[in-house]
Formats: structure tokens, sequence, C-alpha cells
């Protein structure tokens, strides 16, 4: 990623929050091809993995859940069906969210709002998941990180040398803020691990949500590790199980 992205969009981990009040303005065209500019220069996680966005108006959607939201615009993020492709996902919008945030401007993940029938597929991929953007209309950036609510950092990890980058993502947001992520530290690794649910049959619906938390929280992994003047590597392995976790892939720091 370039670094001037970096260094746009990394301060608004401490910064950005889930916009659920819009105004009724429309966007120009400018900003919303920027957008898609933008989109075009994001990272995959996972670049076997395809993820398109298609842009959406009010009109497009409709939400399985009796809540209300006034967005003017939506993304409709297409994806495979799989884990890997639910990581690769979050990993990229994201990006995407933080950078909504750097151009003043609102978003939210939206897991029970999806395009009406003529638009569930696009790019020959299905619908994974949307997200509402717009102008906010409520205020749009914490003052301080003491506003997050979360997990505190020994509840997420064993604790170790890459404590400064693991509080960005300490951070991230996830499915009703739920973070069911492990990360354990090693010497030169980050291993992730998703928490499997106590009570998985009342919970399965909420499984799929885990894997894009996971790959939000790796796209803040990413941009903190990359701030800090390190080398990326994600060495991938899906398939393990470990106690009452599973394994993600593992980091090489």
């Amino acid at each position: 990623m370039n670094e001037n992205i970096i260094k746009q969009i990394y301060p608004m981990i401490c910064q950005r929050k889930s916009i659920r009040n819009y105004k009724s303005e429309e966007l120009s065209d400018d900003i919303l091809n920027e957008l898609m500019e933008f989109w075009d220069s994001t990272l995959d996680i996972f670049p076997e993995e395809p993820v398109s966005i298609e842009l959406l108006t009010e009109d497009q959607v409709v939400s399985s859940f009796p809540i209300s939201f006034n967005a003017k615009y939506y993304l409709s993020v297409c994806a495979n069906n799989n884990r890997k492709a639910r990581v690769n996902v979050g990993f990229k919008a994201q990006q995407l969210d933080l950078w909504f945030s750097s151009k003043g401007l609102g978003s939210c993940w939206l897991y029970m709002v999806h395009p009406v029938k003529e638009h569930q597929v696009f790019n020959g991929l299905p619908h994974s998941i949307s997200i509402s953007f717009g102008i906010p209309d409520e205020k749009l950036h914490r003052e301080d990180i003491s506003e997050f609510n979360r997990k505190t950092l020994s509840e997420i990890t064993n604790g170790g040398k890459y404590d400064d980058i693991l509080e960005s993502v300490r951070i991230a947001p996830s499915s009703t803020n739920i973070q069911a992520w492990y990360f354990k530290q090693n010497d030169n690794s980050i291993e992730v691990y998703i928490k499997k649910p106590l009570r998985a049959i009342l919970l399965r619906p909420m499984v799929k949500l885990y894997d894009f938390d996971i790959g939000i929280a790796l796209c803040h992994l990413y941009l903190a590790r990359e701030e800090s003047g390190r080398f990326n590597e994600f060495n991938v392995n899906i398939d393990s199980s470990i106690d009452n976790s599973d394994y993600i892939l593992t980091v090489l720091m």
C-alpha cells in the first residue's frame, strides 16, 4: 500500500466510530469516483478470493431486521461464501471504512441490510455484507481512546513485544462488539484465532460474522505494523483447531 495512503488512514484507527445517522445531502460525483479509485488501491490478504463492491442507493436495499438507517448510500460488498473470502472482505473493506472517516464521511458495517433481488449478485459474486455511508448527522470522530468500549489487551493476547501493535487491533470494530478473536504472540510471529462461541447452536448465525471481524482486525494490525516500519508477510493456514479457538493464520513479524 502506498505510504501516503497509510499516513492518511492509519490515524483514523483511534478516531473512527460507526455512524448510524446521516444527513440527506447527496455526495458529489468527484467523491464517489474517488471512493472507487481508492477501492481499486486496497490490499488483499487472500488475493485468490475476489471482492467487488457495488454502489447502491437507499431504495435498492432492504433490512431483514427492524432497524432504521437513514443513509442515502450503501455498498454491497460481494465475495464467495467461504472463510477465506469473508476474511478478505473484512481486510479490504475496513481500509475503505477508515478512508471514509479520513474524508469526513460516516460509515457503518451492516450485516442485516442487503440488496434487493436485482442486486444480490455483482460481477458474478454474491452479496456478502453491506456498508452504509454518507455525510454524518452526529459526531464523526472519537476525541479520546477511552471512548472505545472494548476488551482489555490482556483479554485478547498473551502479552509480548507486539503489544503496541495489538493496541490498534484491540480497538477495531466487530459484530455486536463481541471481539471474538485472540492473538498469540511468539518471538517472531502472531498466531490469530477465532474464539468458538460457547453456545454454538444458538450463536451459529454469528460465526460467519467472526470471519469478517478477523479481517477487520488484521487490517488494523497491518496498518499499525506498516506504520512501525516493519514489513508484513501473512503465512496462511486455516485448517487447524487448537483448544477452544479456530486457528486462522500466522502473521510473521
